[in-house]
């Protein structure tokens, strides 16, 4: 039967934290864990009383038996803070936010990585993210030169007439701007198929124009009569032939490899340790 303890029963003191805990007989002799961790050991007879206090509850027993002898209680060993090659011990606090992470990692002029964040950032960029972006160009090449094979198959010929001059987009960067074949001309025609008329939009390379149309002089193109392909499942779609037969994505998967190549050697030469 457990007797239960008097407010004027006398409190003992924990070693480590100094809390202050009742004096119960069922405790007598024992061991209890203080909310600290400490080891509180109750005497078997009652002591006298002391000040008054507000004692705190007790966390656990540590043995059964009021007689048996006390059992250590077995402490966590300090841990020493976790060290990095980033320097000073690593915490939290000292380490930059993620946009900062990345920002470093994309425009720093120092590639040797100053925290464990912006290393990571560099293996996910120059890495993960390198590979992601050859296999999508990879892939999407791969898909619009079979696309375009597909309608190569089925695409039949037929003759189209220019219905007005050209837009003219002058693609690419400085000199390059200035080269007639980098240009793209994008102009509407008109052609026949199957006893109806059709009117499609063509855009096509300034190196891969019809020889009827004569880029040097566009204003003279309405009404010229030039070779196209049409696609009998969608006859909105048609490619002037000079185009068709010349389209090649030697480029993309080029590219695509290169990514590719620069995100393998991301992965073995960024991860973060």
């Amino acid at each position: 039967m457990t007797v239960p303890s008097s407010p004027s029963a006398p409190s003992i003191t924990c070693p480590s934290c100094k809390r202050q805990y009742r004096w119960k007989p069922e405790l007598a002799g024992r061991h209890v864990k203080c909310g600290c961790g400490g080891r509180v050991e109750f005497p078997k007879a009652q002591a006298a009383p002391q000040a008054a206090t507000d004692p705190y509850d007790l966390v656990g027993i540590e043995d059964d038996h009021a007689d048996s002898p006390a059992a250590p209680v077995a402490l966590p060993a300090p841990t020493s803070p976790r060290q990095s090659r980033f320097g000073s011990p690593a915490a939290a606090s000292d380490q930059p936010g993620w946009a900062s992470a990345i920002f470093a990692a994309l425009f720093s002029r120092n590639k040797v990585p100053t925290s464990q964040r912006q290393a990571i950032a560099q293996y996910l960029i120059f890495g993960l993210g390198f590979v992601l972006i050859g296999i999508v160009a990879l892939v999407g090449c791969y898909l619009l030169e079979q696309r375009h094979a597909a309608f190569m198959a089925r695409a039949k010929e037929a003759p189209g007439t220019v219905m007005r001059e050209p837009t003219i987009v002058k693609t690419g960067k400085a000199a390059a701007q200035l080269n007639p074949d980098n240009w793209d001309f994008k102009f509407p025609v008109r052609y026949q198929a199957d006893g109806q008329e059709y009117t499609a939009d063509l855009n096509v390379r300034g190196n891969q124009l019809p020889a009827e149309l004569n880029r040097d002089n566009p204003a003279a193109w309405q009404g010229v009569k030039i070779s196209l392909r049409y696609d009998p499942l969608d006859f909105t779609h048609a490619e002037a032939s000079s185009s068709a037969q010349a389209a090649s994505w030697k480029v993309g998967y080029a590219v695509g490899a290169v990514f590719l190549a620069i995100g393998a050697w991301g992965l073995v030469t960024k991860r973060p340790t």
